[in-house]
């Protein structure tokens, strides 16, 4: 009974934020609730994970194989809404494609290799999830103000995602808990389906609260704003020591050490010098994964396993795998076989997003994936160069993504690492004037209503609509 009432008060306590927070950053239309749903699962658990807490590896392989009709039945709605309010929006596809042609040419790859997959209909069916990804970032770039309409969707997802995580763990240990196979070990999982996953979610909170407080305006908060931000900075940080995940910890630092970093005075140095940067950066990563010595010594300190929990296992016995190298086995592919999960103990990843990619499309996909984050990082810099706030917080957004795809698979994933990283992608191609920016460092909507026309008819004048 006392988890019941709890959860009855967390309902309550959330409804409240969200009512207030209509004051404080109002969605600037209705349509942007259609993204705000998408995020809440790929951001948590399906719909198929939320009604049925155990599931066995029989039917997660029968659930990428075939799909669930639930879920499939979510997100195809998700999708045709999104479809009807860009058309009615007018969107500019010849002009999203062309400020993002690198992006869009290895997205339509992957659609594409479903034609040479030995599953086909499900591979497709994948990129038309991912497609989705795509559609509900271009609705928020669509609005009028799209910089305050990501904090006003982030605010109310980090509302779900950390209280709900913190009452899942603290009143229903049979959701937000299981024991890790073959260590037997206790992990927490909060509204995510692994520890892993819990790690990401809350390194994408953790930097959008850090941007948000760096660039908020703390003196001007009354004392209800700043007691809900510090119960959720104390809730963050109890989260992550349960949830005890090492990789999405230091990626998060990485990314709160650019927001700071591009709030310096010298910032327009490092940002003319960010290729070079990147460079060694890169330089680095070949270093560590050529002298394992090197990972063992780092891990041992941090009181890891040298083998990264068994993924260099794995990856060894991937590059073993009789894959086509120029093409794979076709989007989201290889772990559909039969047997496959199984042998690599009911693991359905790579543990490596660059693996995972040559091994679903081939040395072409993945060289079409690393020109994709070239240009990303690339048109980055050039928004470093025109405004600093918004375009910080899309250059942290790139780093998580590249140094997480180190241990994890995340491309092409419904989850919510990829989905910060399309909206890096997307955004940084979109000017911001220093409206915006001011905009997204604390300033309400003059008009509530979001811009121009009815709220699922808006249709802004930015770049990527007519």
């Amino acid at each position: 009974m006392p988890q019941y009432i709890a959860l009855v008060v967390w309902i309550l306590i959330v409804m409240g934020l969200f009512a207030r927070e209509r004051k404080l950053h109002p969605m600037p239309s209705l349509a942007l609730w259609i993204p705000l749903l998408w995020v809440m699962l790929v951001g948590s658990r399906t719909v198929t994970y939320w009604l049925n807490f155990d599931i066995n590896s029989e039917q997660i392989y029968a659930s990428s194989v075939e799909g669930s009709p639930i879920d499939g039945t979510v997100f195809i709605l998700l999708v045709v809404g999104a479809a009807i309010i860009l058309w009615r929006r007018r969107l500019d596809l010849g002009q999203t494609f062309a400020l993002n042609f690198w992006l869009f040419v290895f997205l339509l790859y992957c659609g594409l290799s479903a034609i040479w997959s030995d599953y086909p209909f499900p591979s497709f069916k994948k990129w038309i999830k991912d497609l989705g990804n795509i559609m509900m970032i271009l609705i928020i770039f669509t609005e009028s103000k799209p910089a305050l309409a990501i904090k006003a969707l982030f605010i109310r997802y980090i509302y779900f995602a950390i209280t709900l995580s913190a009452l899942l763990i603290l009143f229903f240990p049979e959701i937000s808990t299981h024991y890790e196979k073959g260590t037997g070990t206790l992990t927490y999982c909060g509204v995510a389906t692994n520890k892993n996953e819990f790690g990401h979610i809350l390194a994408i909170c953790g930097l959008f609260m850090t941007w948000d407080l760096a660039t908020g305006q703390v003196t001007k908060k009354s004392k209800i704003d700043l007691l809900v931000s510090t119960v959720l900075v104390a809730m963050m940080v109890w989260l992550w020591i349960m949830a005890d995940s090492m990789t999405p910890l230091v990626c998060m630092i990485l990314g709160i050490a650019v927001i700071i970093v591009m709030r310096l005075p010298a910032r327009e140095r490092l940002v003319r010098h960010l290729g070079v940067y990147s460079l060694l950066a890169g330089f680095v990563v070949f270093i560590l994964t050529s002298f394992p010595e090197i990972i063992n010594s780092f891990f041992q300190l941090v009181r890891r396993d040298a083998t990264v929990t068994g993924r260099t296992d794995i990856w060894a016995g991937l590059l073993q795998e009789g894959v086509n190298p120029i093409l794979g086995t076709g989007f989201q592919s290889f772990w559909l076989q039969p047997g496959v999960i199984e042998q690599y103990g009911d693991v359905n990843e790579a543990h490596n997003g660059y693996l995972e990619t040559y091994l679903n499309g081939g040395l072409i996909g993945l060289s079409l994936l690393i020109a994709a984050l070239v240009s990303v990082g690339n048109k980055i810099k050039h928004a470093l160069m025109r405004e600093r706030s918004f375009s910080a917080l899309l250059f942290s957004f790139l780093v998580v993504t590249v140094f997480y795809n180190l241990t994890e698979s995340v491309f092409n994933r419904l989850n919510l690492t990829w989905f910060v990283f399309l909206i890096a992608a997307l955004g940084s191609a979109q000017p911001l004037s220093s409206e915006s920016e001011q905009e997204a460092e604390g300033t309400v909507f003059a008009d509530a209503g979001g811009g121009r026309g009815k709220a699922w008819k808006q249709a802004p004048a930015n770049p990527i609509s007519r």
